[in-house]
């Protein structure tokens, strides 16, 4: 034979499953009011959402930040909180005041022919002579000075071409 819930302690419950006895209570009144299908978990997702902003107050806001108001001139001119107009203004694109601005496009120069322009840049690398300590297991390693290499980039503009060169010394 079944038992109903309503007819069980809420202290045998709360054993039974292993929860606080406030826990047992508060299924108990749920089952007292919806039955079984009351005691099946539920979204904590509130049903509305008061401070959500409408299509029309986004509008308002990205037309301010348009004149170049700050984040908090707008909150307080609409009466809206800060976090929310930020938000609104990440969402919108325009966080930044940088971000109002159109952009130049970007001029690129190439030259026509082969050998007009040319990208040089050296860089100085010192070498490795053997192994270190923790591999040799002795500080006492000797070691002799072995140099620099310095490699040379050169990049043609016109045909993209890189060449690279090694001297040492």
């Amino acid at each position: 034979m079944v038992r109903r819930m309503d007819s069980m302690p809420a202290a045998s419950v709360a054993a039974g499953f292993g929860v606080s006895l406030r826990t047992a209570r508060k299924w108990k009144s749920r089952y007292r009011q919806g039955g079984v299908e009351a005691l099946a978990d539920k979204s904590s997702r509130p049903l509305r959402c008061r401070s959500r902003l409408t299509e029309k107050t986004f509008g308002e806001i990205f037309s301010l930040r348009q004149k170049r108001l700050t984040g908090d001139a707008i909150a307080a001119r609409l009466g809206l909180g800060r976090s929310s107009v930020f938000r609104a203004l990440r969402k919108l694109g325009c966080s930044r005041l940088a971000s109002l601005e159109v952009k130049p496009p970007v001029r690129r120069y190439q030259w026509e022919k082969p050998g007009q322009m040319l990208h040089i840049d050296i860089k100085r690398l010192g070498k490795i002579d053997g192994v270190g300590h923790r591999k040799a297991g002795t500080r006492q390693v000797c070691r002799r000075r072995p140099g620099w290499e310095y490699p040379h980039v050169c990049i043609d503009d016109a045909s993209r071409v890189a060449g690279r060169l090694s001297n040492e010394s």
